[in-house]
């Protein structure tokens, strides 16, 4: 279950991170966010990690200027958390 408050924490953290920065910026403020919504850092980092392998930074910083996250995305975000949390 806090896996799953992390991914979604994770999600809403990726729209609020800001908009069109550098890569190290940007994954400051979505690591920061998440560590927000309740997860540690190191499974925060993995799961941006993991979805800017999916996605690449671009993608991720035009969601992130979204009003909310897509169905697929909050999917992947979940499977992400959960991924990162069992290793």
């Amino acid at each position: 279950m806090k896996s799953t408050i992390a991914s979604v924490g994770i999600a809403i953290s990726l729209l609020m991170a800001g908009c069109s920065s550098p890569e190290d910026k940007f994954r400051g403020e979505f690591v920061s966010g998440c560590m927000q919504g309740g997860a540690d850092r190191r499974i925060c980092s993995c799961a941006f990690e993991r979805l800017n392998e999916r996605y690449g930074t671009e993608a991720l910083e035009r969601m992130s200027r979204r009003s909310m996250p897509t169905q697929e995305f909050m999917e992947a975000a979940m499977m992400a958390g959960l991924q990162c949390s069992e290793m």
